[in-house]
């Protein structure tokens, strides 16, 4: 693949173009990962009665506690109004993985991973903080993180 940065006063706006003799399963992922880039997805967040935007590149990790869906990013926590399943068909699959039915991580935030003698993984973040996965979710998180 060749790429090309073409800078000229006559173009207004941006464009990206992917020029290719055949459409193909990899054109196709390039094309949607542009898009996603293009257009970053943002949610809002709920704390203290405030409402804020946030970007998806902020967010460390998704969890439901006391009933309630949290985001937690490095600055605080906010209660967003989408249930868990909800978020993992609208998050991005190559930036969040869910490891439990109660909890989805970003991958970027992801440190290592720890087996653990009652057979689940042990997910160390960047932010020193650290969850566990559920058994039930190990296959899809060996899947995509120990390729």
């Amino acid at each position: 693949m060749k790429l090309k940065l073409n800078i000229n006063p006559k173009f207004k706006i941006p464009l990206i173009s992917i020029n290719a003799n055949k459409k193909s399963e990899s054109i196709d992922q390039l094309f949607n990962d542009i898009k996603q880039l293009n257009n970053p997805l943002r949610l809002l967040g709920k704390r203290e009665n405030k409402t804020k935007e946030i970007y998806l590149y902020q967010i460390i990790r998704f969890f439901t506690l006391d009933k309630k869906v949290v985001c937690e990013t490095n600055e605080d926590t906010y209660v967003v109004n989408k249930r868990i399943y909800e978020l993992e068909n609208e998050l991005p699959y190559k930036l969040f993985i869910r490891i439990s039915s109660s909890e989805i991580v970003s991958i970027k935030f992801i440190k290592d991973l720890e087996f653990t003698k009652s057979g689940s993984y042990k997910i160390n973040l960047i932010n020193n903080e650290y969850t566990y996965s559920s058994r039930r979710y190990i296959k899809k998180l060996k899947e995509r993180l120990l390729k």
